[in-house]
Protein backbone atom coordinates (compact mmCIF):
# COMPACT_ATOMS: atom_id res chain seq x y z
CA UNK A 1 0.00 0.00 0.00
CA UNK A 2 0.64 3.41 -1.27
CA UNK A 3 1.42 5.92 1.75
CA UNK A 4 -1.33 8.58 1.13
CA UNK A 5 -0.70 12.16 2.48
CA UNK A 6 -3.70 14.58 2.68
CA UNK A 7 -3.43 18.63 1.62
CA UNK A 8 -2.29 19.86 5.60
CA UNK A 9 -0.17 22.43 7.28
CA UNK A 10 3.76 21.75 6.53
CA UNK A 11 3.99 20.70 10.08
CA UNK A 12 1.49 18.16 10.17
CA UNK A 13 3.16 17.36 6.98
CA UNK A 14 6.83 17.35 8.80
CA UNK A 15 4.98 14.70 11.24
CA UNK A 16 3.42 12.06 8.94
CA UNK A 17 6.39 12.13 6.64
CA UNK A 18 8.68 11.71 9.60
CA UNK A 19 6.76 8.47 10.66
CA UNK A 20 5.99 7.27 7.43
CA UNK A 21 9.62 7.94 5.16
CA UNK A 22 11.35 5.14 6.55
CA UNK A 23 8.93 2.62 5.31
CA UNK A 24 8.62 4.62 1.89
CA UNK A 25 11.87 3.07 0.53
CA UNK A 26 10.42 -0.18 -0.39
CA UNK A 27 7.27 0.83 -1.27
CA UNK A 28 5.52 3.18 -4.02
CA UNK A 29 4.41 6.32 -2.98
CA UNK A 30 1.55 8.34 -3.59
CA UNK A 31 2.81 10.93 -6.57
CA UNK A 32 0.50 13.77 -4.80
CA UNK A 33 1.95 13.14 -1.30
CA UNK A 34 5.86 12.40 -2.53
CA UNK A 35 5.40 16.11 -4.22
CA UNK A 36 3.61 17.45 -1.09
CA UNK A 37 6.79 15.77 1.07
CA UNK A 38 9.70 17.87 -1.17
CA UNK A 39 7.31 20.99 -1.33
CA UNK A 40 7.99 20.93 2.20
CA UNK A 41 11.37 20.01 2.34
CA UNK A 42 11.74 23.33 -0.32
CA UNK A 43 9.92 24.93 2.40
CA UNK A 44 11.63 24.13 5.40
CA UNK A 45 15.07 24.63 3.42
CA UNK A 46 13.87 28.31 2.51
CA UNK A 47 12.83 29.14 6.26
CA UNK A 48 15.84 27.57 8.12
CA UNK A 49 17.89 29.45 5.35
CA UNK A 50 15.91 33.09 6.01
CA UNK A 51 16.10 32.64 10.01
CA UNK A 52 19.75 31.85 10.33
CA UNK A 53 21.95 35.09 11.11
CA UNK A 54 24.63 35.02 8.34
CA UNK A 55 27.51 37.54 9.87
CA UNK A 56 28.42 39.70 6.99
CA UNK A 57 32.03 39.70 6.12
CA UNK A 58 34.04 43.23 6.71
CA UNK A 59 36.10 44.60 4.41
CA UNK A 60 39.69 45.78 5.03
CA UNK A 61 41.06 47.19 2.65
CA UNK A 62 40.85 46.75 -1.14
CA UNK A 63 42.28 48.18 -4.06
CA UNK A 64 40.16 50.20 -7.02
CA UNK A 65 40.29 47.22 -9.14
CA UNK A 66 39.24 44.83 -6.30
CA UNK A 67 36.48 47.26 -5.67
CA UNK A 68 35.43 47.07 -9.28
CA UNK A 69 35.28 43.07 -9.38
CA UNK A 70 32.67 43.19 -6.11
CA UNK A 71 30.81 45.36 -7.86
CA UNK A 72 30.68 43.43 -11.02
CA UNK A 73 29.95 40.39 -8.95
CA UNK A 74 27.51 41.52 -6.92
CA UNK A 75 25.84 42.85 -10.26
CA UNK A 76 26.12 39.69 -11.59
CA UNK A 77 23.60 37.79 -8.64
CA UNK A 78 20.09 38.04 -9.03
CA UNK A 79 18.94 40.08 -6.49
CA UNK A 80 15.49 41.29 -7.43
CA UNK A 81 17.05 44.92 -8.39
CA UNK A 82 18.13 45.24 -4.55
CA UNK A 83 21.99 45.09 -5.27
CA UNK A 84 22.07 48.02 -8.03
CA UNK A 85 19.86 50.12 -5.93
CA UNK A 86 21.48 49.16 -2.73
CA UNK A 87 25.38 50.40 -4.70
CA UNK A 88 24.21 53.76 -6.60
CA UNK A 89 22.59 54.40 -3.19
CA UNK A 90 25.84 53.88 -0.69
CA UNK A 91 27.65 55.71 -3.77
CA UNK A 92 25.25 58.89 -3.74
CA UNK A 93 25.64 58.56 0.28
CA UNK A 94 29.87 58.19 -0.09
CA UNK A 95 29.99 60.90 -2.34
CA UNK A 96 28.03 63.19 -0.01
CA UNK A 97 29.90 62.53 2.94
CA UNK A 98 33.41 62.66 1.22
CA UNK A 99 32.26 66.08 -0.51
CA UNK A 100 30.86 67.41 2.94
CA UNK A 101 27.09 68.17 0.97
CA UNK A 102 25.88 68.09 4.16
CA UNK A 103 22.61 69.99 2.96
CA UNK A 104 21.54 66.98 0.44
CA UNK A 105 18.98 64.83 1.84
CA UNK A 106 18.82 61.08 -0.09
CA UNK A 107 15.74 59.20 -0.30
CA UNK A 108 15.84 55.61 -1.25
CA UNK A 109 12.65 53.81 -2.71
CA UNK A 110 11.98 50.69 -1.53
CA UNK A 111 12.39 47.92 -3.62
CA UNK A 112 9.13 46.40 -5.16
CA UNK A 113 7.46 49.95 -4.09
CA UNK A 114 5.85 51.68 -6.98
CA UNK A 115 6.58 55.00 -7.37
CA UNK A 116 3.38 56.60 -7.68
CA UNK A 117 2.23 55.03 -4.50
CA UNK A 118 5.23 56.52 -2.72
CA UNK A 119 4.91 59.99 -4.67
CA UNK A 120 8.87 59.78 -5.56
CA UNK A 121 10.11 60.25 -8.99
CA UNK A 122 12.14 57.31 -9.41
CA UNK A 123 14.22 55.18 -7.19
CA UNK A 124 16.55 57.76 -5.51
CA UNK A 125 15.83 61.71 -5.05
CA UNK A 126 18.51 64.09 -3.88
CA UNK A 127 17.27 66.94 -2.47
CA UNK A 128 18.24 70.77 -1.45
CA UNK A 129 16.71 72.62 0.98
CA UNK A 130 13.01 71.57 -0.10
CA UNK A 131 14.37 71.74 -3.77
CA UNK A 132 15.00 68.01 -5.82
CA UNK A 133 18.20 68.34 -7.43
CA UNK A 134 18.48 64.92 -9.75
CA UNK A 135 16.03 61.67 -9.38
CA UNK A 136 17.77 58.79 -10.37
CA UNK A 137 15.89 55.52 -12.21
CA UNK A 138 18.46 52.28 -11.06
CA UNK A 139 17.32 49.45 -13.55
CA UNK A 140 17.99 46.22 -14.96
CA UNK A 141 16.40 46.28 -17.89
CA UNK A 142 16.87 47.27 -21.36
CA UNK A 143 15.71 51.49 -22.01
CA UNK A 144 13.90 51.88 -25.12
CA UNK A 145 11.93 55.32 -26.42
CA UNK A 146 8.64 54.01 -24.73
CA UNK A 147 10.10 53.63 -21.32
CA UNK A 148 11.74 57.37 -21.55
CA UNK A 149 8.48 58.99 -23.00
CA UNK A 150 6.66 57.57 -20.15
CA UNK A 151 9.04 58.71 -17.11
CA UNK A 152 8.50 61.89 -19.14
CA UNK A 153 5.15 62.52 -18.93
CA UNK A 154 4.17 60.72 -15.39
CA UNK A 155 6.88 61.74 -13.71
CA UNK A 156 9.45 64.14 -15.15
CA UNK A 157 6.95 66.70 -15.99
CA UNK A 158 4.27 66.15 -13.28
CA UNK A 159 7.00 66.67 -10.90
CA UNK A 160 8.74 69.38 -12.27
CA UNK A 161 12.18 67.50 -12.49
CA UNK A 162 14.81 69.56 -14.26
CA UNK A 163 17.88 66.23 -14.20
CA UNK A 164 16.50 62.48 -14.44
CA UNK A 165 19.23 60.24 -14.16
CA UNK A 166 19.10 56.78 -15.60
CA UNK A 167 21.85 54.37 -14.10
CA UNK A 168 21.20 50.59 -15.91
CA UNK A 169 23.31 48.33 -18.10
CA UNK A 170 24.04 50.18 -20.86
CA UNK A 171 21.53 48.96 -22.69
CA UNK A 172 19.82 52.21 -24.42
CA UNK A 173 18.11 52.20 -27.55
CA UNK A 174 19.32 54.88 -30.00
CA UNK A 175 15.73 56.15 -30.24
CA UNK A 176 15.85 56.33 -26.43
CA UNK A 177 18.87 58.63 -27.10
CA UNK A 178 17.30 60.79 -29.52
CA UNK A 179 13.97 61.24 -27.57
CA UNK A 180 16.00 62.39 -24.58
CA UNK A 181 17.78 65.16 -26.57
CA UNK A 182 14.53 66.08 -27.23
CA UNK A 183 13.54 66.82 -24.16
CA UNK A 184 17.09 68.75 -23.35
CA UNK A 185 15.66 71.23 -26.01
CA UNK A 186 13.08 71.13 -23.51
CA UNK A 187 15.01 72.35 -20.50
CA UNK A 188 15.10 68.86 -18.94
CA UNK A 189 18.27 66.46 -18.54
CA UNK A 190 17.87 63.12 -18.85
CA UNK A 191 20.49 61.37 -19.18
CA UNK A 192 22.03 57.25 -19.71
CA UNK A 193 25.13 55.79 -17.60
CA UNK A 194 26.50 52.48 -17.47
CA UNK A 195 26.13 51.47 -13.54
CA UNK A 196 29.25 50.14 -12.75
CA UNK A 197 31.41 52.35 -15.08
CA UNK A 198 29.78 55.32 -13.13
CA UNK A 199 30.54 53.43 -10.10
CA UNK A 200 34.78 52.73 -10.53
CA UNK A 201 34.78 56.29 -12.14
CA UNK A 202 33.03 57.54 -8.59
CA UNK A 203 35.42 55.14 -6.45
CA UNK A 204 38.26 56.16 -7.97
CA UNK A 205 37.59 60.22 -7.35
CA UNK A 206 36.61 59.78 -3.71
CA UNK A 207 40.02 57.67 -3.20
CA UNK A 208 40.23 55.12 -0.61
CA UNK A 209 38.68 56.84 2.62
CA UNK A 210 35.72 57.20 -0.20
CA UNK A 211 35.56 54.24 -0.98
CA UNK A 212 35.42 52.95 3.04
CA UNK A 213 32.50 55.30 3.05
CA UNK A 214 30.91 53.21 0.28
CA UNK A 215 31.52 49.42 2.03
CA UNK A 216 30.32 50.61 5.14
CA UNK A 217 27.16 51.40 3.50
CA UNK A 218 26.39 48.56 1.48
CA UNK A 219 27.39 46.91 4.93
CA UNK A 220 24.69 48.84 6.95
CA UNK A 221 21.74 48.34 4.26
CA UNK A 222 22.67 44.72 3.87
CA UNK A 223 22.15 44.59 7.94
CA UNK A 224 18.99 45.71 7.84
CA UNK A 225 15.89 43.70 8.58
CA UNK A 226 13.96 41.92 5.91
CA UNK A 227 17.00 41.94 3.46
CA UNK A 228 16.96 38.76 2.36
CA UNK A 229 19.52 36.09 3.86
CA UNK A 230 20.81 35.20 0.15
CA UNK A 231 22.02 38.74 -0.18
CA UNK A 232 24.37 38.67 2.91
CA UNK A 233 25.58 34.94 1.05
CA UNK A 234 25.87 36.21 -1.75
CA UNK A 235 28.18 39.48 -0.40
CA UNK A 236 30.18 36.96 1.52
CA UNK A 237 30.61 35.03 -1.07
CA UNK A 238 32.47 37.78 -3.81
CA UNK A 239 34.30 39.39 -0.46
CA UNK A 240 35.92 36.21 0.23
CA UNK A 241 36.62 35.24 -3.44
CA UNK A 242 38.44 38.98 -3.41
CA UNK A 243 39.95 38.52 -0.45
CA UNK A 244 41.28 34.73 -0.44
CA UNK A 245 42.46 35.22 -4.30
Amino acid sequence: MGVQVPLRAPHVLSFQFSRACPACVGQAIDNAGFEQFLGYLFWRFAKLRETAEIPLARIQRLSLSQYDRLVAGLLATPSGGRFPLMMAAATFTALKKYFGKSDWLITVQGINVADAASGAGGDITITRDGGVLMVIEVTERPIDQARVTAIFNTKIVQGGIEDYLFLGRGDVAATAIAQANQYFAQGHEVNFLDLRSWIHANLATIGKHGRAIFSNCLLEMLARRGVPQSLKAAWNKQVSALTEA
